[in-house]
């Protein structure tokens, strides 16, 4: 059974590459699959190009899905990691 949670990206620059490589790390401390969904598509959150390929944008919504034992603390974690980041609100 998997966990997803949709946020509402509120950075100005959306999700440029340094954050992306900022997720991606922290994606790496989970041995869950997390996932990330934005415009009808979805890739690992694991896969740098994957994520940048995305192109997501200031105001858009996004669905973070973890898929493994650690999936419920790797959802908590990752709203934490984007709260800090400023990212989501």
């Amino acid at each position: 059974m998997s966990k997803a949670v949709t946020y509402r990206i509120i950075h100005p620059d959306g999700l440029y590459a340094g954050l992306v490589e900022k997720l991606i790390k922290f994606a790496g401390d989970f041995n869950s699959d997390i996932s990330i969904s934005y415009g009808g598509r979805t890739v690992n959150l694991k896969s740098f190009m994957g994520v940048v390929s995305l192109g997501i944008p200031n105001k858009a919504d996004i669905t973070i899905t973890a898929d493994g034992y650690d999936e419920n603390k790797a959802i908590r974690e990752f709203e934490k990691q984007l709260r800090a980041l400023k990212v989501i609100q």
